[in-house]
């Protein structure tokens, strides 16, 4: 009987070690603290993901650039306000970002992207059994409409650009 319960006690411990090793294999390639870089295509997929690489740098000139004229005549009302296109609060607990662009079809001159952004933190983990259930991670869904311009592809409805910086 002891020896029953000898492998049983082993056979859970062999079965929590396997947990553990894993977990650790997941955290050593979370894509945490990742640059994004921009894209020399000018496909519509390719102007939604260099606008978001300009927006996480800080860049305006270059985001704006990437924005048709009906946005830009709206951002420079809403700056008169105090609002501007990249958002000046800070994130020090952002270490990464990834960012997944899917253009789901251009008709017509109009494309539409669908983007996912995933955002990685350090933030700390709350205690008790919920901290297992955090991954430090947040996941944003956008779909982005664009039009073709003078032969450029131009962002139509940006989304949260505040959410992004």
């Amino acid at each position: 009987m002891i020896k029953g319960i000898d492998r049983f006690l082993a056979t859970i411990l062999a079965v929590i070690l396997l947990i553990v090793v894993v977990a650790v294999v997941l955290v050593w390639r979370s894509p945490a603290g990742t640059e994004l870089e921009y894209s020399a295509d000018s496909e519509p997929d390719n102007v939604v993901h260099n606008y978001i690489v300009a927006i996480t740098k800080g860049d305006e000139e270059r985001a704006k650039s990437y924005l048709s004229p009906e946005v830009l005549a709206d951002i420079e009302e809403r700056e008169e306000d105090g609002y501007g296109l990249i958002s000046p609060r800070t994130r020090p607990n952002r270490t990464g970002i990834r960012v997944v662009v899917d253009l789901q079809g251009i008709e017509e001159g109009l494309a539409t992207v669908n983007v996912d952004i995933t955002y990685f933190h350090s933030d700390p983990a709350p205690i008790g059994l919920f901290a297992i259930f955090d991954n430090n991670r947040w996941t944003s869904t956008h779909i982005v409409r664009l039009r073709q311009m003078d032969g450029e592809w131009k962002i139509v409805n940006p989304f949260d650009y505040y959410m992004i910086s």
